[in-house]
């Protein structure tokens, strides 16, 4: 898939694209929950133009290069990484973009790649 369908989507469960990034996303601000299997997605940037985004599922994107445009979701709530070199610091704690979104109340959950179904 290339492209998102027109029309306002609340939910979306995305898998097998091969998008580098989510701005074909950017035009889906009704969107609340994302689920993400997308293997080359990198730049996460676009949600950060999901105002309604709460829950997003990135815990099959391996290649994320950081998380930080997810500060600038107000909405997010709930939000699953895979346990991946970019999700701690080099002391083994979360990065402190997830450190701040804790800190913010979002529930953040971490996944072994053993406990993806």
């Amino acid at each position: 898939m290339e492209e998102i369908p027109a029309g306002s989507l609340d939910s979306l469960s995305l898998s097998g694209a091969g998008w580098r990034d989510m701005s074909p996303l950017a035009s889906q601000r009704s969107l609340r929950t994302l689920k993400l299997e997308v293997d080359n997605l990198e730049d996460i940037t676009a949600l950060a133009r999901l105002p309604h985004l709460a829950e997003l599922d990135l815990s099959e994107c391996r290649s994320v290069n950081g998380l930080r445009p997810l500060l600038d979701m107000p909405s997010l709530t709930h939000l699953q990484v895979p346990d991946e070199s970019w999700t701690f610091t080099e002391s083994g704690t979360l990065t402190p973009a997830l450190t701040e979104l804790k800190a913010r109340g979002a529930n953040v959950t971490v996944l072994d790649a053993r406990d993806i179904s």
